[in-house]
């Protein structure tokens, strides 16, 4: 139902997608790593993330804000989101459409921790 490209063209790790799949779609709370990411806290993220997640944390980002439902990440969502089956399907084509604004796929500046610009 939703794209999960991310996964399967190497942006983000693929051992990820069943977890961010059960969340998105079933409301399943997932592994720490995720729910930091899902709660948009930085700091937890950066310290449950192993290296893959790390270098990937800008397509988290990304990903989250670009293809996933509005609802599903942010700070209540882990108390909020109960998955798809509450979602009205006619918001599906509002966010893809624009409606609600650009998507920021290249407005985010990413810089790694020596200083460099990562994207």
């Amino acid at each position: 139902m939703y794209n999960y490209g991310y996964f399967h063209d190497g942006r983000l790790p693929q051992r990820m997608e069943f977890g961010t799949r059960m969340w998105i779609e079933e409301g399943m709370i997932p592994g720490d790593f995720l729910q930091a990411i899902i709660s948009h806290d930085l700091f937890k993220a950066v310290n449950y993330a192993d290296g893959e997640n790390i270098a990937a944390l800008r397509d988290w980002v990304l990903f989250f804000h670009n293809e996933a439902p509005i609802g599903c990440h942010g700070k209540d969502a882990l108390k909020e989101w109960k998955g798809l089956k509450d979602v009205d399907p006619r918001e599906f084509k509002r966010i893809r459409s624009g409606e609600y604004g650009d998507p920021i796929h290249h407005s985010i500046k990413v810089v790694n921790v020596e200083g460099r610009n990562m994207g």
